[in-house]
């Protein structure tokens, strides 16, 4: 498949050099079969401390903490291991430690916590005893999909904004933006919705990172400085051309949010494989894809429902799962036959 790539010139630091390979996702033969074996569910309809709001992100701490970022309930809150409540932490407002919208949530080393809130432009870091520390300034315009706190205190976002080309940044602890990076994008004319129609999640599986476009189907293989190794393009038709789901009228544009087919995620399963979900909001159906480094498709797997795996951890998915109502859901992963069976 033809793949054009383009460079767009920027005043900040941007990558060295371009990808390496440019492939077409293929069937791996012979594939795998894709197994999920739900183990723990946390949720419920009017629960006192279940049920959420909008749940926004997952994240896992070293003690097996399930930390859940509430878009509605403009807080996060903390469960065990075994599903048991400990701990809201945050409220609406303006002040340290509050919210307007949550959006994100990662752990850092120590167990730090690092929460996104993209309406008021900042990244908040919380103590592993839930204590505020620091807020992180970042672009109001950016729509913050994934956040990898790393050990120098540095911090790798995949943010999107109109008028922005690559999809990847590197902050330092005061939110300087030190090195723009990933695949440059060339984004059409979305009428200001670029931020949320574009980019997409990221993920590192030891040294290196891997970044999933929402649309089109494209995976990008970093390396550790952030510069592309190898470009991996699926079907062309296989997501929704942003474009199509942004009406301009008389008055207004507006969003059918319905018919977006696109990337929601992409997460390490070990071996240098990945679990790729792409997501059908007007029908609940989720696909997901196992994908290798080599840009073979290894399983797939489709689900009759909303569930968007949000933290992987050894052969052990967290997803968040939208039924009725919102839940966290953790699963066991598992994949049988093909040249990849050793999970």
């Amino acid at each position: 498949m033809p793949v054009l790539i383009v460079v767009v010139a920027t005043l900040s630091p941007a990558p060295t050099t371009l990808a390496q390979e440019t492939r077409a996702i293929r069937p791996a033969e012979p594939q795998a079969h894709l197994q999920l074996e739900e183990l723990l569910s946390i949720g419920s309809l009017s629960g006192e401390y279940d049920a959420f709001g909008r749940v926004a992100d997952i994240a896992l701490d070293s003690r097996g903490r399930v930390l859940v970022a509430d878009r509605q309930g403009a807080h996060f809150k903390a469960f065990d291991p075994s599903g048991a409540y400990l701990a809201t932490v945050g409220r609406r407002g303006e002040g340290p430690g509050e919210f307007a919208s949550p959006s994100g949530i990662a752990v850092g080393p120590g167990d730090s916590i690092f929460v996104g809130d993209t309406e008021r432009g900042l990244i908040s870091v919380f103590s592993p005893e839930y204590e505020w520390v620091r807020d992180v300034r970042i672009s109001p315009a950016w729509q913050v999909n994934s956040m990898i706190p790393r050990p120098d205190g540095t911090l790798v976002v995949a943010a999107f904004s109109p008028g922005d080309s690559y999809p990847v940044k590197v902050l330092g602890p005061d939110g300087t933006i030190l090195r723009r990076a990933g695949v440059p994008i060339d984004a059409p004319n979305l009428y200001g919705f670029e931020a949320s129609l574009l980019g997409g999640r990221l993920t590192q599986d030891g040294s290196d990172y891997v970044h999933t476009m929402k649309s089109p189907y494209m995976l990008s293989f970093l390396d550790e400085r952030l510069d592309p190794i190898r470009v991996c393009h699926g079907p062309r038709d296989f997501t929704t051309d942003p474009a199509e789901v942004v009406d301009v009228y008389e008055d207004g544009v507006g969003i059918r949010w319905g018919a977006y087919r696109h990337s929601v995620s992409i997460l390490p399963l070990g071996n240098g494989i990945f679990l790729n979900a792409f997501l059908d909001p007007g029908d609940d159906w989720t696909l997901l894809h196992v994908v290798n480094e080599s840009c073979e498709l290894v399983a797939e797997l489709e689900l009759a429902a909303s569930v968007t795996p949000k933290v992987a951890r050894g052969n052990l998915v967290v997803a968040a799962r939208r039924t009725d109502y919102h839940e966290v859901v953790v699963y066991r992963v598992s994949l049988e036959g093909g040249a990849e069976d050793s999970r």
